[in-house]
């Protein structure tokens, strides 16, 4: 079953939809307007409140990543500042300041390039030799005369010529101290200026909450449909699972209709930029044009050992906006058509 999930996600948004006319199937029209469901699978067991597909506009701007994120910052690192942290590494990438706490400060492009300092009791931390930057190959431990007792840089052995410094560790009172760098070229020097500031500014630290930077898009894709509002449409009980995977321009439902019938349906969604001539280009790898559309739209079904995907696809004020189901059993063309229309009637600048 799991695999067979897998693929279904995989081909979600590649040639596979069906010739649903959204424009002429009342049936799928009404049923994004009611909440109700177009064809019933006769699977359904138990109870279940009947939930409309949702109305509120959908900004394709915000879909199409033209409405920047919100973003919620951290207070400062209480031990080391932005500017030293930053210092410490040697690198063209703007290391922004991720997550903070009287424990760990970290500074990051991605999780492959990143600055972190890290502050434990001593009694429960491990030891500055288990801190190796490439597996099985032993960090080699240069002893420093400061900061404070025990001081060393951690350099890895691992690549050809010198011994390559990536940490510094330190033990000030009943604290140790390790300064980490991920990914980026870095030296003594750079290591003991983050590992002296941390020790003038370490006894004196405020206490903060843990805090996460945190960056909300403008376009959440899986809160487009409800949980509720696909079982309402499938027809099936609050019994009925629905998992969601999330992209930044996708987001994938996977509802599992409980016994007797145990189907696995998947609801595709994608709302991104447009290319030129989009629609021109599915006609010629299949799709069919959908006639009397009041946008530009196309349909293609595809059918293979996983099931029958049926897909609906088109442009809405310059968006590419498509929605797609796939199962085994197919005779979900009403379903598509109800999503399309949902979308279509949302969908705004």
């Amino acid at each position: 079953m799991l695999a067979r999930l897998v693929v279904l996600s995989a081909t979600l948004f590649v040639c596979s939809c069906g010739g649903g006319d959204a424009e002429s199937s009342g049936s799928g029209a009404d049923a994004a307007a009611n909440g109700q469901t177009a064809a019933n699978d006769g699977s359904a067991s138990g109870s279940s409140v009947s939930t409309p597909l949702p109305t509120t506009p959908i900004s394709a701007s915000d879909a199409m990543g033209r409405t920047p994120p919100s973003v919620k910052e951290t207070d400062p690192c209480p031990f080391l500042s932005d500017e030293t942290a930053r210092a410490a590494a040697t690198t063209e990438y703007v290391l922004t300041r991720r997550r903070v706490s009287n424990a760990e400060c970290v500074w990051n492009y991605n999780i492959g390039f990143q600055v972190s300092a890290r502050v434990e009791p001593i009694a429960s931390s491990r030891p500055f030799s288990d801190h190796a930057y490439n597996m099985d190959v032993p960090a080699v431990l240069q002893s420093m005369s400061s900061p404070g007792q025990n001081a060393v840089v951690l350099a890895d052995t691992a690549f050809k010529g010198a011994p390559r410094p990536y940490a510094f560790g330190f033990e000030q009172r009943d604290q140790r101290i390790v300064i980490y760098i991920t990914g980026m070229r870095t030296s003594e020097a750079q290591l003991q200026a983050a590992a002296e500031e941390i020790a003038t500014r370490l006894p004196n630290a405020p206490t903060i909450e843990p805090q996460i930077r945190e960056e909300t898009g403008a376009f959440d894709p899986c809160a487009t449909w409800t949980e509720a509002s696909l079982r309402t449409l499938f027809n099936q009980p609050d019994s009925a699972v629905v998992g969601l995977a999330p992209s930044r321009t996708s987001c994938t439902y996977t509802i599992y209709f409980p016994r007797p019938s145990q189907n696995v349906v998947t609801v595709g969604l994608y709302i991104g930029e447009a290319q030129p001539d989009i629609i021109a280009s599915l006609k010629g790898e299949g799709w069919s044009e959908v006639s009397g559309a009041t946008v530009p739209t196309v349909s293609l079904t595809t059918t293979d050992q996983f099931g029958i995907s049926v897909q609906m696809r088109g442009v809405m004020h310059g968006a590419d906006v498509l929605a797609s189901v796939s199962d085994k059993d197919g005779g979900k063309d009403a379903m598509v058509d109800a999503l399309f229309a949902n979308l279509k009637a949302r969908v705004v600048p």
